[in-house]
């Protein structure tokens, strides 16, 4: 009876000792496929980051082209008949084509649509939303027409423009600190270019989110609990964009 209780034992000590070993052979299989993803991921990124240094690279030196062109034309003065209207309100007769934001916008997106020969095909429907959500005159038609145009280089100068113009000194009417609407305005831009499939669009997106929720802009009349719903729009695509196989 000793004897089968001892066989019994080293039976049960044997398997026991299998299921250790097999155990931590898994273990190690799947830290060695962990550290193998970790060193893919970490590889993308490094691709990912020097694709866009190339992009942006390429892009000044376009920029700097542009530059020197408009150097060497000369400046000619063009006459108008004198209206009896101020001329603000000659310029902002029809929002839809012009408005006070297109005002504000137009020296950063006009040089990136004259290099990319961007088209304003405007969508009334579209335009109108924009509108109704307050919108349309804190970026311009012209730059809401931009993002949703099916030119990706003509949707790629629409944020490098807005980009520019969150880092630029803000417009005299934003003097007193009523930046709401143009902190939901610069929300809801990154958030529908977050969503773009190039990634040059992709990345400067999200630089125009991360100066949205920065002071001047994100300033006194913006509540923390606005902040936090726009920042939630943002997670889905987030999530989606760090991991493509949920997409």
């Amino acid at each position: 009876m000793q004897d089968y209780d001892n066989k019994y034992d080293q039976l049960l000590t044997d398997l026991l000792l299998d299921d250790k070993q097999k155990l931590e052979h898994e273990r190690a299989r799947r830290e060695q496929e962990a550290r193998q993803r970790e060193q893919e991921l970490n590889q993308e990124f490094e691709d990912l980051d020097q694709q866009e240094e190339q992009w942006w690279a390429q892009q000044n030196q376009l920029d700097q082209i542009e530059e020197e062109k408009d150097e060497k034309k000369p400046v000619v003065e063009k006459s108008r008949k004198k209206s009896t209207e101020p001329e603000e309100d000659y310029k902002f007769k029809n929002p839809y084509v012009y408005n006070q934001g297109d005002a504000d916008m137009e020296k950063y997106i006009r040089p990136l649509l004259n290099e990319f020969g961007g088209e304003y095909i405007a969508d009334p429907e579209l335009l109108r939303k924009y509108e109704q959500l307050e919108y349309l005159d804190v970026l311009g038609a012209r730059i809401w027409i931009s993002a949703h145009s099916e030119n990706w280089r003509q949707r790629a100068a629409a944020v490098e423009a807005v980009l520019k113009f969150s880092q630029d000194k803000l417009p005299e009417r934003y003097d007193q600190g009523k930046t709401r609407n143009l902190f939901k305005a610069l929300m809801e831009f990154a958030r529908i270019n977050a969503e773009d499939k190039v990634l040059q669009i992709y990345y400067t997106s999200l630089k125009i989110m991360t100066k949205a929720l920065e002071p001047p802009i994100c300033g006194e009349d913006v509540p923390p609990a606005l902040i936090n719903k726009e920042i939630q729009k943002f997670m889905t695509i987030l999530i989606e964009k760090s991991n493509p196989a949920l997409t």
